[in-house]
């Protein structure tokens, strides 16, 4: 019984995160406009959540507080260059409106670079090229660096790894790097679904094994941690970082 009661105030914070968010991200003109009062009956929804859940993160025992969420940007950002200067319109809008409404029930509001990685096998745009396979034949050299320039689909995903990449202060400075990402910490259940390919490294055809790939996804989020739940957010953070090294 305790693990489903659980289960809904996870997943009823979520929506209401979500929902609030979205309204800032849709009207990020009142901000700082003259009419800030219809953004604050927009997100009244947000507000009550994240009072919620500063109230119950302040207890250790509360096992079914989240110590922290991620919550995807619009746009992606470079890593090297992302912070709050770097940010779209929309996506400033959130962290603002996110500053405002936690003024008095703290939270730290971080910026994370997230990678999706996958390796596995793939089929070459025109597989006959491979008959009589000769590793000094100039056409073969010509064929591969016109497969390693085209996308790929995979026929075998071997190896899926998530990692934060990334985790910035607002002002851009980089707190931790390269530790994994739990996407059940994130708003949206799957926030790689139906993403296009950011980046694809291809190893061609070698003697007996088939071609490979590496797809690579990334994403930009904004990262909110109670301020009960900093401490240890962040220790584990770089535990987890020194672990994967």
């Amino acid at each position: 019984m305790m693990a489903a009661s659980n289960t809904d105030y996870e997943a009823d914070l979520k929506e209401d995160l979500l929902e609030g968010l979205a309204a800032i991200s849709a009207t990020p003109g009142l901000i700082a406009g003259p009419t800030a009062g219809a953004l604050e009956l927009q997100t009244d929804t947000l507000r009550h959540a994240l009072e919620r859940w500063h109230h119950h993160s302040a207890d250790p025992n509360a096992t079914h507080v989240p110590s922290h969420l991620y919550h995807l940007l619009d746009r992606q950002y470079a890593q090297a260059s992302m912070s709050f200067n770097a940010l779209m319109p929309n996506d400033s809008a959130q962290v603002l409106g996110l500053l405002d409404l936690t003024r008095e029930r703290p939270f730290e509001i971080l910026l994370a670079a997230l990678e999706k990685k996958e390796l596995g096998d793939v089929q070459p745009h025109d597989p006959n090229i491979y008959v009589d396979y000769d590793p000094e034949c100039h056409d073969i050299s010509e064929f591969e660096a016109e497969e390693a320039s085209t996308l790929h689909e995979m026929t075998r995903v071997r190896k899926v790894s998530y990692t934060v990449k990334a985790l910035r202060t607002l002002d851009g400075t980089t707190i931790a790097t390269n530790f994994p990402f739990d996407t059940s910490f994130c708003l949206v259940d799957d926030p790689f679904e139906d993403m296009e390919i950011t980046e694809e490294r291809y190893r061609a055809f070698k003697g007996r094994r088939d071609p490979t790939a590496t797809h690579f996804y990334r994403l930009s989020a904004l990262v909110l941690v109670p301020c009960h739940r900093f401490g240890l957010f962040l220790s584990e953070c770089h535990e987890h970082q020194a672990s994967s090294r």
